[in-house]
């Protein structure tokens, strides 16, 4: 079995809210957790609907996705080389909930799903889940470009929020406060070419960590 190291996962019936922090939210500090690459089709009905899988499956993955003391009974990782997700069952194999991953530990993970063997998971859906009807590209920009925004303002990196803006507006400002509020205002307007050109500025500088 394929496992995945160190990662904090936000556990939550809501798998869109990774980088939107509540204090209700069940963060885990997971120390290893089981991973299984399955084709698309699987990795978009696990993302959609709420899913029932068997019992040989629930047994694979028992207690093997573990904690600093202890351990969660039935989670793991589905990737589709293009996307990952975190799922919780429950004891009688029904999916109760669900975390999107940092982005790091997302791209490392894609990184590596080329080498992984394709699973054959037997499961069935059981009902539709809400969709959120931002589309699966448009949040996927947003969110990396809102999480690097918050660490880069966080870290007071001025230098990259400062290239990122030039980038984005095509004007200089070296307020951090300034640059924060407008890019995540322009960014709450939508995607266009600017934003898409910003996200992959971001994405590289990720790979190249």
């Amino acid at each position: 079995m394929n496992y995945y190291y160190d990662i904090v996962l936000n556990f939550n019936e809501d798998n869109y809210k990774f980088y939107e922090v509540d204090k209700n939210d069940c963060f885990e500090k997971i120390k290893k957790i089981p991973i299984f690459k399955v084709s698309h089709k699987v990795f978009k009905d696990i993302l959609i609907n709420k899913i029932q899988v068997n019992e040989e499956f629930l047994n694979k993955i028992y207690n093997k996705c573990t904690l600093r003391k202890t351990s969660l009974e039935y989670a793991c990782l589905f990737s589709d080389k293009n996307n990952v997700i975190a799922v919780e069952f429950d004891k009688y194999g029904k999916s109760i909930t669900k975390s999107c991953l940092p982005i790091q530990d997302e791209l490392n993970i894609l990184d590596t799903s080329y080498t992984l063997n394709k699973y054959n998971l037997d499961y069935s859906i059981i009902s539709r889940e809400k969709i959120n009807h931002m589309l699966r590209k448009e949040f996927e920009i947003k969110r990396l470009i809102t999480v690097e925004i918050k660490k880069l303002y966080k870290e007071k990196s001025i230098s990259k929020l400062e290239f990122l803006y030039l980038e984005w507006f095509n004007k200089y400002v070296n307020d951090l406060k300034t640059i924060r509020d407008d890019m995540l205002s322009e960014l709450s307007k939508g995607i266009d070419k600017k934003t898409e050109k910003i996200y992959e500025l971001v994405k590289k500088s990720y790979t190249k960590v």
